[in-house]
């Protein structure tokens, strides 16, 4: 189902979620809405190599046929069809800071334990999530989830469920550490916490 302010033709910020069909399928988030875009065999070249968190610009325009839903498709007529506006593979290995409200993913039958991220405003209506890990050290890791669960367990903020997940919008921390991305799909780029220090309640 398409935003219901959405124009029939114009342009969209949206972040990448998918990237399909070696670039002829682009499934963005616009808004919190989850939509697939198809991508001419003129821009699939470029859209093949995106990754998921990338923040782009399409041109878009409404195909519509007769019993048939609507679909969306990149304009091919505009002058920058689709535009990369940033990039989140040069984070990788980068030591960084960010700062924003805390977000839980619920443990379910393909995660063990509950998982927790940190939801950082990227601009123009797109918000980015960065799972908070430690891979290494399987103590310090639980450490970090105990700190966090106690985090969110202590905040009398009403949690919105957001597809996936649960926003404690205010509850805000902050967190330092290497970026991992380490492929196209990889559900968030992630946070490698190398100690309880590197967790901050603001």
């Amino acid at each position: 189902v398409l935003p219901y302010d959405m124009a029939p033709q114009g342009e969209m910020i949206v972040k990448v979620h998918a990237v399909v069909a070696e670039g002829h399928v682009l499934v963005v988030d616009y808004k919190g809405t989850i939509i697939p875009v198809v991508v001419g065999p003129e821009q699939a070249a470029h859209t093949q190599d995106l990754f998921r968190g990338d923040k782009i610009k399409i041109a878009y325009k409404f195909r519509e046929e007769p019993g048939h839903p609507t679909h969306v498709e990149v304009d091919n007529s505009a002058a920058k069809p689709v535009e990369v506006l940033a990039s989140i593979l040069p984070q990788h290995g980068q030591t960084m800071t960010f700062e924003g409200n805390l977000v839980l993913f619920p443990n379910s039958p393909q995660v063990a334990f509950n998982v927790f991220a940190l939801q950082v405003d990227i601009g123009d209506d797109v918000k980015l999530e960065y799972t908070l890990l430690n891979f290494e050290d399987p103590d310090l890791f639980q450490k970090i989830r105990e700190k966090l669960q106690g985090i969110w367990d202590a905040s009398a903020i009403v949690a919105e469920n957001s597809r996936n997940k649960l926003i404690k919008k205010g509850l805000r921390i902050r967190a330092t550490g290497p970026i991992n991305v380490v492929t196209p799909n990889q559900a968030n780029p992630q946070i490698i916490l190398n100690s309880l220090e590197d967790l901050e309640l603001l």
